[in-house]
């Protein structure tokens, strides 16, 4: 800052120019500071540490992979009983004229962590009413589309599950040199063993672009929870509906997020007796009141607010931050409303656009919070552009 020069005050805003000529403007810039902080651009004046520490979370994991293709065996943690079946199947005697050739020490890693990641997933999912010749839970099942969502998040995460459990054992089989490998075996040997994802195994949901082949796991492994919880207690008098609407849903776990929230607003139009053009969607940071026997609200659990916390106290209220940060959501509420009239204002609500992971790259809905401002003092206005300047966003996933 310059004291002299009055180009920056003291709490490091800009000044504007006093002069009215190009030539004036130009010097103007010629004498701003050498370090331009981020706050000059309505950024949190910790973000260029933001983008560093984003930065060494990727450096660091790619460090990990590279790791993991040169440690030596004795030097990874495994499972002991999934050493003890890979070493007792390999002390087995052979058969007649076969090769003992020693296996490589990656085949060796593969086995124990296919091993681990066989045993946190379930060996198949329930069977879900509706489906298979089940009973449904009510004759009219075809009309509700939130049961017909899940219905197809089941069937999907069903195939994946077993299609992930399969190439395991497959892969498994190859490492103990009982089945020989092939193009798609060659494939998913080489992506374990550098930590990625296998591509066949992505097809199905998008994930973020720094997933590695563990992260994968235990994320699909979640997602296979919720599929199963709300299963469990899908009976021919409890439809799917009723569990989500009852208990919410993780709407980043979802295989199409996007059709759940289709969902929602077909049902909140037929609660509400409107046409789909005349609903807006809002979130209210609070969790549901009831079992959302009104039929336009649905809770939403595990999310993230990102730039901006909860105001303590309030019904819900965010409160932009300036040094970035965020705030874990357990439960919100998702509801669709009429959309008010053309002489409704209300200032101290913000258009929120919610994301499915911390990419930013999917867009799944945008919806109207309230916003506050920390400072009694500050305009309603000047805050809902300070939320907007601070990239605030939630996200899913």
């Amino acid at each position: 800052t310059r004291e002299g020069s009055k180009l920056v005050t003291l709490d490091g805003k800009l000044v504007v120019p006093e002069g009215t000529l190009f030539q004036q403007f130009l010097e103007w810039c010629h004498k701003l500071p050498d370090r331009e902080p981020p706050t000059w651009l309505g950024l949190p004046s910790n973000a260029e540490n933001l983008l560093l520490t984003q930065r060494g979370n990727m450096l660091v994991q790619k460090i990990l992979q590279l790791k993991a293709l040169n440690d030596d065996v004795d030097e990874i943690a495994y499972d002991p009983t999934a050493t003890a079946e890979f070493d007792q199947r390999s002390d087995e005697p052979k058969a007649a004229g076969a090769e003992k050739a020693e296996l490589p020490t990656y085949m060796r890693q593969i086995h124990v962590m296919c091993t681990t990641w066989l045993n946190m997933l379930p060996t198949e999912l329930p069977e879900l009413h509706g489906l298979s010749g089940l009973p449904s839970a009510s004759a009219a099942n075809t009309n509700d589309p939130i049961s017909r969502v899940f219905e197809r998040e089941y069937t999907i995460t069903r195939s994946l599950l077993a299609t992930v459990r399969d190439d395991l054992a497959q892969v498994q089989r190859v490492c103990r040199n009982e089945q020989k490998q092939t193009n798609h075996l060659r494939s998913l040997l080489t992506h374990l063993n550098a930590g990625k994802i296998p591509p066949s195994w992505l097809e199905t949901y998008t994930v973020p672009k720094d997933f590695t082949i563990a992260k994968w796991v235990m994320d699909f492994a979640d997602r296979l929870d919720q599929i199963q919880r709300v299963t469990n207690q899908v009976t021919p008098g409890v439809s799917a509906k009723d569990v989500i609407r009852r208990e919410g849903i993780w709407l980043g776990g979802l295989v199409f997020p996007e059709a759940f929230i289709t969902a929602t607003r077909q049902e909140a139009a037929k609660s509400l007796g409107t046409s789909l053009e005349e609903l807006e969607l809002a979130v209210k940071f609070a969790p549901l009141n009831g079992d959302g026997a009104g039929g336009n609200e649905f809770s939403l659990c595990r999310l993230r607010l990102e730039g901006a916390r909860l105001r303590p106290g309030s019904e819900g209220e965010i409160i932009p931050l300036s040094e970035g940060g965020g705030e874990k959501l357990d439960a919100i509420t998702l509801y669709w409303d009429r959309m008010p009239g053309s002489n409704a204002i209300n200032g101290s609500l913000i258009t929120l656009p919610v994301y499915l992971n911390s990419d930013r790259k999917d867009l799944l809905f945008s919806a109207r919070v309230p916003v506050f401002a920390a400072d009694a003092a500050t305009p309603t206005s000047l805050v809902c552009k300070e939320a907007t300047q601070r990239a605030i966003a939630i996200v899913a996933a």
